[in-house]
């Protein structure tokens, strides 16, 4: 299996952000759900080639499995970003309430204006 998140874990809700509206805007981006025909959101696919807008934050040394059981179970992993819990919640919506990554990529922007954090203006970059 290869890696997909080499990344750090961020512990600010800017950082987790940034990788979101990274994530959302690469090329190839497609929304890491259970089966092709269906609509159940996962932090990572089974064979680790896609994530969410939360799983893409996730080093590939921190994501279990388990955290596919519940959001509280993914959020327990976060050390000191676990102080994020409600805007991280807000955050994955921005993900499981829409279908498309242009209707993502509008829920990220008014995320974003409500929570005062900078939109990125680089263009994205592996994660």
């Amino acid at each position: 299996m290869s890696e997909l998140i080499t990344g750090e874990l961020p512990t600010t809700l800017q950082g987790f952000f940034d990788n979101a509206w990274r994530w959302v805007h690469r090329p190839d981006f497609k929304k890491c759900v259970d089966r092709e025909d269906a609509d159940h959101c996962l932090y990572r696919n089974d064979d680790n080639t896609n994530a969410c807008l939360i799983g893409c934050s996730i080093p590939d040394t921190l994501y279990d499995p388990s955290f596919e059981a519940s959001f509280m179970n993914m959020l327990d992993s976060l050390g000191d970003a676990k102080h994020l819990e409600n805007e991280l919640y807000w955050l994955q919506q921005c993900h499981d309430r829409v279908a498309s990554a242009e209707s993502m990529k509008e829920e990220l922007s008014r995320f974003a204006k409500a929570h005062n954090l900078t939109i990125p203006s680089d263009k994205p970059k592996s994660i």
